[in-house]
């Protein structure tokens, strides 16, 4: 405790009973120094409690201590000097300490206000991190929407070439049972053709036949003709030979 706070004390008689009482247990010569350095007060009032103290323990013990006056006096005086040597000692070390903790305090202050200015630019990175983070999210959050969206666009479209493969599946198949029916179709027409082509190929063979035959006949039937028409003008020319000789005969 600061000596110049308990020096503003009010001591009570009950005070410096407790602290006798306290030195004496621990055999411990009580003073007006050590006194008041335990529960402060002024030196006079400590020394006068003190010395009613003495003059209380002289009466029970049935001895009287007398001390003169002058020595009462130098004492008193001794005991300022030295009180006043200690205050201002105390006072000293108490104004260092003070000087020592303003600059300690001085530097804590210096390097709280450096800890709150890096406390405040961690806390804007901070800041700044959770802002980027939700950027972020919100971002990858568009990007799997866009995602789900582009799939669900090729699914369809998917379900769309699948139907279409099944149309053309199906077409596919149509087109092979009708190729396959036109192939029959043209091998039954391959065959009827060469079953055709041979008949043609005997009909062609039998009409040359017919032909050359008919254009006997003809050649024949033409001779006879022109030999007629030969034979039949031999004729008319000479019945114009005779009519020509009676014509002449008659105008004669």
């Amino acid at each position: 405790m600061d000596p110049k706070k308990k020096r503003g004390k009010n001591i009570t008689q009950a005070m410096f009973d407790a602290c006798i009482e306290e030195m004496v247990s621990n055999q411990i010569a009580p003073t007006v120094t050590d006194i008041t350095l335990q529960i402060g007060g002024s030196y006079t009032t400590i020394a006068k409690y003190l010395d009613t103290w003495r003059q209380t323990q002289s009466t029970q013990s049935g001895t009287v201590l007398s001390v003169p006056l002058f020595v009462q006096d130098a004492s008193e005086k001794i005991g300022l000097t030295w009180w006043a040597l200690v205050e201002q000692d105390v006072a000293e070390r108490i104004d260092k300490a003070n000087q020592d903790a303003q600059a300690r305090i001085d530097v804590s202050n210096h390097e709280r206000n450096e800890f709150l200015a890096s406390t405040d630019h961690y806390k804007q990175l901070c800041e700044d991190a959770e802002h980027e983070c939700e950027r972020l999210n919100q971002a990858h959050q568009n990007d799997i929407i866009t995602h789900h969206l582009e799939l669900s666009a090729v699914k369809t479209e998917l379900a769309v070439v699948a139907q279409q493969l099944s149309y053309q599946d199906k077409t596919i198949a149509q087109h092979e049972a009708t190729i396959q029916k036109l192939t029959n179709e043209i091998t039954h027409a391959s065959e009827a053709l060469k079953d055709h082509v041979v008949r043609y190929d005997d009909l062609m063979s039998r009409s040359q036949h017919d032909i050359a035959d008919i254009k006997a006949e003809h050649q024949a039937q033409f001779s006879l003709l022109k030999k007629a028409t030969e034979d039949s003008t031999l004729s008319s020319q000479k019945v114009e030979d005779g009519l020509r000789a009676l014509l002449a005969e008659k105008e004669r």
